[in-house]
């Protein structure tokens, strides 16, 4: 069985966020912060949150 660091996990978010893959990206990064509590992770995945939040906002602007 292949555990994945802190590390990998940011980067599979990483790559998940340049490919818009929005949810694989916070899964990813949560998992990073599952490890690691105190890890960028968490400023990366409320920065996705905050892309959707304001995409979603932009359906009601029509």
């Amino acid at each position: 069985m292949n555990v994945m660091t802190e590390a990998e996990w940011m980067e599979t978010g990483n790559e998940c966020r340049r490919r818009n893959d929005w949810k694989g990206a916070i899964e990813a990064y949560s998992n990073a912060l599952a490890l690691n509590p105190e890890s960028p992770a968490r400023t990366a995945r409320e920065m996705v949150e905050n892309i959707l939040a304001f995409g979603n906002q932009q359906i009601y602007n029509v």
